[in-house]
């Protein structure tokens, strides 16, 4: 039996087909509302998932007072828990494969335009000086030398918790489930239908997909933003301006067995633009994309609309 689900900044059930019950259980971590529907046979892992994800927020949030992140953007010295590392050290691999449009020491830069409270663009001198500070190579893990760098971990966090969560529910033997952490999708089991949102109308679908244990991640420039003297600005930050990215993208959706994965290449194709993303997509196996412009038009990787029957 097929489900049927919104992929959005949050994840809303449209239509759900008539089979067995699935539990369902929403709270608040990561900045946005998370929504977990696993088979009610394992209902009581709903909780667990919870307290997981409140630890993890707990390490991984540059705004938490005591967290990992928050201690190493204080230049504090101790030595970070293992699933930071391992972060950290994913995060430092996708800077790599971008040569540092995706940069997880954005964190200067990412304070300085303060999305989503902002309303008007940051002074031009203070960009330029936090740009300075924005180098992902300043980072050693082997010697634990961060190089006084200020982490953000945002664009990749919640698709490593999303993952953290999958590997969860298949060691204790659930059998479907759905894991949505905002603009971040995991399904695992039975197929699911995940309807990706129209990023010039955002309250309507602009196409379906079938998914089956894999991830769908959407970035886009509708998420977090606002207008200014005309003009459209929105939280992906391009490291080389220090303003907002521009090209002819809307958003960017991208399917991959790794949640991790989908998120970082979703930033890292909305950054970098369509022909270059596809370079970088097509050197990470397994993974498909669908590119909506701003213009309302679409473009998709190579057997995309067959191997997620995807209806428009």
């Amino acid at each position: 039996m097929k489900k049927f689900f919104l992929l959005t900044v949050a994840i809303l059930p449209l239509l759900c087909g008539c089979g067995e019950r699935m539990a369902q259980k929403r709270f608040f971590a990561f900045d946005t509302e998370i929504i977990i529907k696993l088979d009610a046979a394992h209902e009581q892992l709903a909780d667990e998932v919870q307290t997981m994800c409140r630890e993890m927020e707990s390490l991984f949030s540059r705004t938490k007072e005591g967290s990992d992140i928050w201690r190493i953007n204080r230049g504090e010295r101790f030595s970070p828990s293992e699933q930071t590392l391992e972060l950290i050290e994913k995060g430092l691999c996708f800077c790599r494969l971008s040569s540092g449009a995706f940069d997880i020491t954005v964190e200067p830069l990412s304070s300085l335009w303060d999305f989503p409270n902002a309303s008007a663009p940051p002074d031009a001198e203070a960009i330029s000086n936090a740009l300075k500070e924005v180098d992902y190579r300043r980072i050693d893990l082997e010697k634990l030398d961060f190089g006084g760098a200020r982490l953000d971990m945002g664009a990749i966090a919640k698709g490593y918790a999303a993952d953290e969560i999958t590997r969860f529910f298949k060691q204790e033997g659930v059998t479907d489930a759905i894991i949505s952490l905002g603009g971040n999708v995991c399904v695992t089991g039975r197929e699911f239908r995940v309807g990706i949102v129209d990023p010039c109308d955002p309250n309507t679908i602009y196409a379906v997909i079938t998914l089956q244990d894999k991830s769908a991640v959407t970035s886009g420039i509708y998420q977090r933003c606002f207008e200014y003297g005309g003009k459209l600005y929105h939280h992906i930050l391009d490291t080389k301006t220090g303003y907002s990215v521009e090209n002819s993208l809307a958003s960017v959706t991208v399917i991959s067995p790794s949640s991790t994965t989908a998120d970082a290449l979703s930033t890292i194709c909305m950054a970098v633009g369509e022909e270059r993303a596809r370079a970088i997509l097509h050197s990470v196996p397994d993974t498909d994309a669908m590119f909506i412009y701003r213009d309302g038009s679409f473009s998709v990787t190579d057997e995309f609309s067959e191997k997620y029957s995807m209806e428009r």
